[in-house]
């Protein structure tokens, strides 16, 4: 969450240089924490950011412009609320004068008719985070951001990752792959020629588990299951090697 202010103020400082702006910036800022209207700041929610000021000599005001910018979690944005809403009210009551001493020459804000004319909240994120319906998020161990850097999405066969904001990293090499996809560290990669995947099916009187259309390892045995009132076929045992072509199954029919 961001909150961008701008205030009007009296005074007859110039802004002219980068130095004299930090002056003023340092100057509003260490005011309002003195007067506690600016709590994030020293609770590490918030930064007070990109200020810059400039002076209208046909008014004799200046323009303050600062971001308040929310670094921890969402949940806290109460918080950085709180402090706009007490900037406002500081800036209605006349108490936010405060001097600066340049190398020229002292100079006073008194901010005696100081008024905030801007405050716009903005949803943004930390670095290396998203955000998802409202909310700030990084992507899970196994997912990487998409293209558009808007959604997370699954890690493809033979790429793994351990989450947050980088891509799904490959397997080391061509010859190996993941059994299952939205792997999360690279141990999951393993031999190509390790993988089976369970056979399609042509006509089916029962069911495998693994269901076919699985990656499974070379060893895992397959487990033929038939419909209730229905049995194996008579001699046949109901567990499988995953590389056989064809399973008999219930009845005596077969699928692959």
């Amino acid at each position: 969450v961001a909150v961008e202010l701008i205030m009007k103020a009296g005074g007859a400082i110039k802004c002219e240089d980068a130095t004299t702006q930090n002056l003023v910036g340092d100057g509003l800022k260490n005011k309002l924490e003195a007067i506690g209207s600016l709590r994030c700041t020293k609770s590490l929610n918030c930064k007070f950011e990109d200020f810059s000021c400039s002076y209208d000599i046909a008014a004799s005001s200046v323009t303050l412009e600062f971001t308040l910018n929310q670094i921890a979690n969402l949940m806290d944005k109460d918080i950085l609320d709180g402090d706009v809403e007490k900037i406002k009210a500081s800036a209605v009551a006349n108490n936010i004068a405060f001097e600066i001493n340049t190398a020229r020459k002292r100079a006073v804000i008194p901010m005696s008719e100081a008024v905030v004319t801007k405050a716009e909240t903005k949803m943004v994120c930390p670095a290396r985070s998203i955000m998802i319906n409202d909310e700030c998020i990084v992507c899970s161990p196994g997912y990487e951001l998409n293209s558009a850097k808007d959604a997370c999405v699954i890690c493809n066969f033979g790429s793994w990752s351990t989450g947050g904001y980088i891509s799904c990293n490959p397997c080391i090499n061509s010859t190996l792959t993941t059994q299952l996809m939205g792997a999360t560290n690279a141990l999951s990669c393993i031999p190509k020629t390790d993988i089976c995947v369970v056979g399609g099916i042509l006509k089916l009187n029962g069911n495998l588990f693994p269901p076919t259309g699985s990656r499974v390892v070379q060893s895992t045995i397959i487990t033929g299951v038939c419909p209730s009132g229905t049995n194996q076929e008579f001699g046949v045992g109901d567990r499988f090697s995953c590389n056989q072509e064809k399973y008999p199954i219930c009845h005596g029919k077969y699928f692959d």
